[in-house]
């Protein structure tokens, strides 16, 4: 993805941060309409995919990120008397998705996904 803008400023910064080896599309759709090895293919080039962003959080220390929102969720709860949002350990983390690829997340009360599109 190329944005014309600063990085973070358009197309990139909407995803809110979410690294997945998923598509819209379910892979059972993907193969239906493009056959088994297209399917494969575009799983194993997903999780290509994960593992590239890995390699950058590992290269260009982007475990700072983790440290600022840390921060903010503290902020909020000390100056706020907000407890929606709390911090969670690798462990924790790693419990809820099954993945070790993350270094930690804050989980917020108030906060969700929704998919129009499903």
């Amino acid at each position: 993805m190329l944005d014309a803008n600063p990085v973070g400023w358009g197309a990139s910064g909407c995803n809110g941060g979410v690294v997945s080896s998923k598509f819209r599309l379910s892979f059972p759709a993907i193969a239906s309409a493009h056959g088994i090895d297209v399917a494969k293919r575009m799983h194993w080039l997903a999780h290509d995919g994960v593992r590239t962003v890995e390699a950058f959080v590992e290269e260009f220390k982007l475990e700072r990120a983790f440290a600022s929102i840390c921060a903010e969720a503290d902020w909020v709860r000390t100056t706020l008397n907000d407890t929606s949002m709390t911090v969670q350990s690798r462990a924790e983390v790693e419990h809820e998705t099954g993945s070790k690829a993350f270094v930690g997340g804050v989980l917020s009360a108030d906060a969700g996904t929704i998919l129009p599109l499903e």
